[in-house]
């Protein structure tokens, strides 16, 4: 059976061989002339950014690239020829070209050959594929400059930045960071620019404490970021209390104690009148005011200052205060001579207390007071501003001896001595009925006088 099929195709193939030999022929010449018509060869530029190989043979040697930064952006661009299916398929994986560096050469450099910067071959990298053919025209630069220097280690302290602001009325606490040393590695002449080792917190509307990781940078003295350098841990935890700050008021002072004689307080002035504190906002609504006391025992100074620290009663409340702010109550006492002088009380400025109704009271003896001040009020002291009163309630009628009078005075003016009054207490309609007499008396004299001219008047 098979030979008869063999026979079969042999005799069909052998038959008219010239012509299909040259079918054939013609066939792959056709499809060489559409392919170039409609896929035609074409070339095309890929522009790419240049990485490294073997860095970390580099570094063994104790070596680093100190312009990494700027190898890494420059841009190579690698002109690659093939057909147009094919540069289009190409163009679609353009992520697998690239241009590398090899730093292996450098694996037997020694430190006196840092001096200058070394020309490296750039090698571009053109992924195969099965199906399509590239053909690397050329690439430009073909060549880096790579700089390098010795690898050195430091410590540097991490410093917190903050940016933005608290919501009012809030403030930050004490910022700690853990590690608060971290170790940067990097090229000699880049470790010496650093001036410092920031993370940067936002505050924006924060009204609460936080712990986060954050990232350190290393920065020139200009506040550029330095690049190409290892921080040692990468993160650094930062933690930060937010806390509500308030005001506690500063009252008056208290005095104890008298100055010496002859001398009084005159003015008494403190600072600050409240007390800036941070804390729990619960716990600042819980302290009361600050109450100085100041003790003086016989002081004849012009002027006497006080400090107060008032540190242990803002802790005492678990609050502190708050950074820059007053931590002592500074209290000022001014000391004057006193005067004193005689005023005599007119008697309707003394009133009487607890009289009955149908009762009468009046002074039965003037009454003079010594007072005693600053010479200052006391020369501007005058009968007007003297007021008192005596109290006379469940006093019985007639004279009353020694009733002892309240005086209101002045601010700055005391009495040197108590002062006692007589008073005499009558009835209402008694009072009416003598006066009704004494005013008879004196009609009928009045009378008796006239008459008596009149008499005299005739007579001459």
């Amino acid at each position: 059976m098979l030979r008869k099929i063999s026979e079969k195709l042999i005799k069909y193939v052998s038959k008219n061989f010239g012509w299909k030999l040259f079918s054939v022929v013609c066939a792959v010449v056709l499809w060489f002339i559409v392919m170039n018509i409609i896929n035609p060869t074409e070339m095309q530029t890929f522009s790419v950014n240049v990485t490294f190989l073997n860095e970390d043979k580099l570094t063994e040697r104790g070596f680093a690239v100190i312009n990494k930064e700027e190898i890494e952006n420059t841009r190579i661009d690698i002109k690659v020829k093939s057909t147009r299916t094919a540069l289009d398929e190409l163009s679609k994986n353009k992520k697998e070209i690239t241009a590398t560096v090899d730093l292996k050469q450098f694996a037997m450099l020694y430190a006196d050959d840092l001096n200058e910067p070394f020309k490296v071959a750039v090698t571009p990298v053109i992924p195969t594929s099965y199906v399509y053919t590239y053909e690397l025209v050329n690439f430009i630069p073909a060549e880096i400059s790579v700089k390098l220097d010795n690898v050195v280690e430091v410590e540097k302290e991490v410093k917190v930045d903050s940016e933005g602001e608290l919501s009012n009325g809030y403030l930050a606490g004490e910022t700690v960071v853990m590690p608060p040393v971290v170790k940067v590695k990097g090229a000699s002449s880049i470790i010496d620019k650093i001036d410092s080792v920031k993370v940067f917190l936002d505050f924006s509307d924060v009204s609460e404490g936080f712990q986060e990781k954050f990232k350190p940078i290393a920065f020139d003295q200009n506040g550029n970021e330095l690049n190409s350098l290892l921080i040692d841990p990468e993160t650094v935890q930062v933690s930060i209390g937010i806390y509500k700050y308030g005001k506690i008021p500063v009252e008056r002072p208290t005095v104890e104690g008298s100055p010496g004689e002859g001398f009084e307080i005159s003015k008494i002035e403190w600072e600050p009148k409240y007390i800036e504190v941070v804390g729990e906002e619960a716990e600042i609504s819980k302290v009361g005011a600050i109450k100085p006391i100041v003790k003086i025992d016989g002081d004849s100074e012009n002027q006497i200052v006080k400090t107060f620290d008032v540190n242990a009663h803002i802790a005492k409340n678990k609050l502190s205060i708050k950074s820059g702010a007053k931590k002592e109550v500074t209290v000022t006492i001014d000391l004057a001579q006193t005067y004193e002088k005689e005023i005599p009380v007119r008697d309707g400025d003394i009133s009487f207390e607890g009289a009955d109704g149908d009762k009468e009271v009046y002074l039965a003896s003037d009454v003079k007071i010594k007072v005693k001040g600053v010479k200052e009020i006391i020369d501007n002291l005058n009968e007007s501003d003297i007021k008192g009163k005596i109290n006379v309630a469940g006093l019985s009628e007639g004279e009353h001896s020694s009733l002892k009078v309240e005086f209101e005075l002045p601010d700055g003016v005391e009495l040197s001595e108590a002062v006692f009054a007589d008073v005499k207490i009558e009835r209402v309609h008694d009072r009416q009925e003598e006066s009704q007499t004494e005013t008879s008396e004196e009609v009928r004299e009045a009378m008796r006088n006239e008459a008596s001219e009149t008499n005299m008047e005739e007579a001459s």
